[in-house]
Order: structure tokens, then C-alpha cells, then sequence
């Protein structure tokens, strides 16, 4: 007879629990959801590096202009990246100075900037691939 009465509780409690272990092995592949972040951090790195191809391809008739060069390393949960100024001793950037055309190659600078381009996209394919990713699990296990 109390089985009857808590049968309705003991079903909800089962299905509960029969939740939860779905959620924890949802939550047991959480690296697999990072790549959210990791493309995020591929595309701002991208637009980095087309950051400083721009800016070497808008100065390559500038006399004495250095060029630059972006910089990416790993982080946690993606890469980081920044721009740097080309590793020239003092005494080659004062050559380079007095040279009367930059010493941008702009065809490595146009071909660098494809490749950032395509970097993005495919940054942005990881991003839009997680956020799938994510809905169907959530969907599986909501």
C-alpha cells in the first residue's frame, strides 16, 4: 500500500537520477565544449595578424617604415597574439632607414594575409561547429 502512494515520487526521483548521470557524462566531455573558446581565440588571433599585414601593406612605399609582424602563442584554453615590431638590430633598422623603399615583400605580405583569412573562417567553422555541438547535447540531455 506506501508503495502506491510513493510511486509517483519514486518515478520522479528515478527520472532525476537518470538525469543527473546524463548531465555528469555531459559534463565528463567539458575539454570537447572549450573549443568554443579555442575558436574565439583563433579568430581574434587572425584578426591580428591581418591587423599587422594591413598595416605593413598600407606602408610599403614608406620610407624607413619597420615592418611588423604578428605574435601567437599558446594559452590556456586557446592562443593569445599581438603585434610586434620585426627582431632588427639598432644598426640594421638605422640601414633599413636610410634605404628609400620599405623592405615589405608585398607578395609575402598578400599571400600572409590570405592565410590569416582562411585562419579566421576556419576559426569561426570550430566556433559555429561547437555551438551545435552544445545545443544537441543540451537538447539530448534537457
Amino acid at each position: 500500500m506506501d508503495e502506491a502512494r510513493f510511486s509517483p515520487y519514486l518515478t520522479q526521483l528515478q527520472f532525476k537520477t537518470e538525469k543527473l548521470i546524463r548531465l555528469r557524462r555531459y559534463a565528463s566531455v567539458g575539454p570537447m565544449f572549450d573549443a568554443m573558446q579555442i575558436g574565439v581565440s583563433g579568430m581574434q588571433a587572425a584578426q591580428v595578424a591581418v591587423a599587422a599585414r594591413a598595416r605593413n601593406i598600407a606602408n610599403v612605399n614608406t620610407k624607413g617604415y619597420l615592418p611588423v609582424e604578428p605574435i601567437s602563442r599558446d594559452s590556456a584554453g586557446g592562443v593569445q597574439a599581438s603585434i610586434s615590431q620585426a627582431g632588427l638590430s639598432p644598426e640594421t633598422a638605422a640601414l633599413i632607414a636610410d634605404i628609400p623603399m620599405s623592405p615589405v615583400d608585398l607578395a609575402a605580405e598578400l599571400a600572409q594575409l590570405r592565410m590569416a583569412q582562411i585562419a579566421y573562417q576556419a576559426s569561426a567553422k570550430v566556433v559555429a561547429t561547437a555551438s551545435q555541438m552544445e545545443k544537441t547535447a543540451l537538447e539530448a540531455f534537457g
